[in-house]
């Protein structure tokens, strides 16, 4: 081996005593490196020398280095340090084993080696596209790059032709740079496993992996499972399209996500929009429902959860009042049942359209059907997915604020509502996809890159730190959360019982000195409205968990804040907590800040609003409205302050026809008189209140 090594000689990393730990305040998380690789050697024998690369910092993998060799600022995370990760490292050792390779036989050599001349050709023939395939640096010896130049190699040659209606047909053939090569040598090579065949007495270099996932997608491809995935218009073009009054008002990737809707559409395939929640998958769908369309007589059907359907109809009236809305929704919508082939957008739940099916919508068609929140239907047996696949649309759109691909079990059914057949019957898919990637290792490994293959054209999904220069730092939009029947009812009682009542105190001692009577009788009409959204809440707060989020949630309520802790509790979810009974602040801040698997911290807003360093978190929920805005804002810079390089989300959830939505109002048409307010309290802010303001939040 030692002629092997003397080409390109480099002896191992020195070993170095460890340097004491600095005390530092800082959370800890492994970063995996980029590995390059130096191979040396002959058709009889090889050698390896592999290399792990943190940013600039570079040094042989597995070698002996101090623990403060690789400790890295975290771009996008002030309290992160990114730290050597040797599992990666002894992961591409492995990786490198399995084509044969072995360590030597001294003491500090980090080489590996092959002394099969069968192994060396597999190796170079398979093994050397493979590891440039993971994204690996090869560097070849100058006589090891002689010997393969020299080696003839076989090349797939994929031929497409027109064919009638539309399709076209795809066929393949192998050339081996001047020697004939027949596919069932080359299918006999691969059902051996070698990188090579021996053809004429000369080595022809075969690489194995990519001519079997070139047979994958053939067979991936097949008419059983691609029927509705069929090219209808070979003149489709990704392109801009004129977005009339929004065009001044969608930011640059939302209009990109308009586009390729549009695209989508052209060619007759449908598509899921899967944006990180806070990018405007609301605005990009709405924008793309406005555009003329084919069969714009027909109206679209938006299906969404209960606590979405409100803020469909409000984004609607906000940024496309031209469209005619209707909202299906509450105890009495079958009256509006009559004008859903006149409208332009219908909204209604999941819940009720799985009630009203029959009634409502068979027999309808619509011009184009978007689901939101599609976890929604990720169960196929459902009621709810049964439903939305019997709905008759020439246009299919799925939402998502979650990275689809990843839920294997899931995703089956979501692509069933939107192109029927494209991934076959679900037994088949089962057994292609589900059951090898649950299974993992090479087999599972093969089958995830074969489903992120098929799922790719159809699925567009950006990050907020892809789009960061077209967001702003900090994202607010208000949640519009419906009451229940029931909550509808206790609140209505007790609207009417707080109108006599202060009316009675006002008679008798005048506005100014019933005030405060009246403001106890307002929180607890607030106090009704915040139990009333508790379900709608955790709905929302699921889809911000699944989608990677690590949020803050402020309550003025301590009651509420327990009740919410119950029921994550009873889901499962880790949290932290913090009110005015608190007496480690510190260390429970701490403690969500270092720990990612931590997605919640439930915050009292007049105990946790201030003092505290929050930046771990990019998502701030105010569970429910505060007197003064400025007493929200307080608590959002506890997320959205110096050292947040993430752009912060911020959600404010309103009881939909409560106090609540009257308080917003109140804010808006008020808000220099309240932000002059010195102090925050609620006594304060209801000094400058008057009758007429009264009036409004009772109205």
């Amino acid at each position: 081996m030692d002629d092997i090594a003397d080409e390109r000689p480099r002896g191992a990393a020195a070993e170095e005593p460890d340097e004491p730990q600095e005390e530092e305040d800082f959370i800890e998380v492994e970063t995996k490196p980029k590995f390059s690789a130096f191979v040396a050697g002959s058709r009889a024998s090889l050698a390896i020398e592999i290399d792990a690369h943190y940013g600039e910092i570079e040094f042989p993998v597995c070698s002996v280095q101090s623990p403060r060799t690789v400790y890295l600022p975290d771009p996008d995370d002030p309290l992160v340090r990114r730290v050597r990760s040797m599992k990666t490292e002894r992961e591409a050792v492995k990786t490198v084993e399995k084509w044969g390779f072995s360590p030597g036989y001294n003491d500090g050599d980090l080489r590996l080696y092959i002394t099969d001349p069968q192994k060396v050709l597999n190796f170079l023939g398979a093994g050397l596209p493979a590891l440039r395939r993971k994204g690996w640096r090869i560097d070849l010896a100058d006589k090891l790059m002689e010997l393969t130049d020299a080696m003839p190699s076989v090349v797939p040659v994929v031929t497409v032709r027109d064919a009638p209606g539309g399709a076209f047909d795809v066929s393949y053939t192998f050339d081996a740079m001047g020697h004939d090569v027949s596919p069932v040598e080359i299918q006999a090579a691969l059902n051996r496993g070698d990188g090579y065949i021996m053809k004429d007495g000369a080595v022809v270099l075969l690489d194995n992996s990519a001519i079997e996932s070139m047979h994958d997608v053939f067979r991936d491809c097949a008419p059983s499972q691609n029927a509705a995935a069929r090219n209808r218009d070979s003149g489709a073009k990704f392109e801009p399209v004129a977005l009339g009054p929004l065009d001044n008002v969608l930011r640059p990737y939302q209009k990109q996500g308009v586009y390729w809707m549009r695209f989508l559409e052209n060619a007759g395939l449908s598509g899921l929009l899967a944006d990180e929640m806070g990018l405007g998958k609301t605005l990009q769908t709405l924008t793309w429902l406005s555009l003329p369309h084919s069969s714009t007589q027909l109206p679209s059907l938006i299906v969404c959860p209960t606590s979405l359907v409100r803020n469909w109809e409000a984004e609607a009236k906000k940024f496309t009042p031209w469209l005619k809305v209707l909202v299906v929704s509450g105890p009495d919508r079958a009256e509006v049942f009559g004008a859903i082939d006149s409208a332009d957008v219908v909204v209604t739940s999941y819940a009720l359209l799985q009630r009203d099916f029959e009634d409502a919508y068979l027999g309808h068609k619509f011009s184009a059907v978007v689901l939101d929140e599609a976890q929604h239907i990720k169960n196929r047996q459902t009621k709810n997915a049964k439903a939305v696949k019997m709905l008759e649309s020439d246009r299919r759109l799925v939402l998502t604020g979650t990275p689809v691909e990843n839920s294997v079990a899931d995703v089956w059914s979501i692509f069933d509502f939107l192109m029927p057949d494209y991934l076959g019957d679900y037994e088949t898919f089962k057994a292609n996809f589900e059951e090898p990637i649950a299974d993992g290792g090479a087999a599972g490994e093969e089958a995830q890159a074969r489903l992120k293959r098929k799922l790719h054209p159809f699925i567009m999904r950006r990050l907020k730190k892809t789009v960061a220069k077209d967001l702003p730092d900090k994202i607010v939009k208000v949640s519009y959360c419906p009451m229940s029947e029931d909550a509808q009812r206790e609140y209505n009682e007790a609207l009417a019982k707080t109108r006599r009542q202060a009316g009675d105190a006002i008679r008798e001692k005048g506005f100014a000195k019933s005030k405060f009577e009246i403001l106890a009788m307002l929180m607890k009409l607030r106090q009704i409205s915040s139990r009333a959204k508790l379900e709608a809440f955790l709905e929302q707060l699921e889809s911000a968990i699944e989608g990677g989020h690590k949020i803050l949630v402020f309550s003025q309520f301590v009651k509420m804040l327990g009740a919410i802790a119950e029921e994550l509790k009873d889901r499962g979810v880790p949290f932290c907590y913090l009110d005015g009974s608190t007496k480690d602040r510190l260390g429970e801040c701490n403690r969500f800040n270092r720990s990612p698997e931590i997605p919640v911290f439930l915050i009292s807003l007049m105990a946790g609003g201030t003092g505290l360093n929050l930046t771990g978190a990019d998502m701030v929920i105010h569970y429910d409205p505060w007197w003064n805005p400025a007493v929200e804002d307080q608590a959002t810079d506890r997320a959205h302050r110096i050292g947040q390089k993430k752009t912060v989300y911020v959600m404010k959830m309103i009881a939909s026809g409560s106090i609540e939505e009257k308080v917003l109002a109140l804010q808006r048409r008020k808000q220099a008189v309240i932000s002059a307010t010195v102090s925050t309290t609620d006594d304060a802010v209801m000094e400058r209140l008057t009758a007429d303001d009264l009036a409004s939040l009772l109205a």
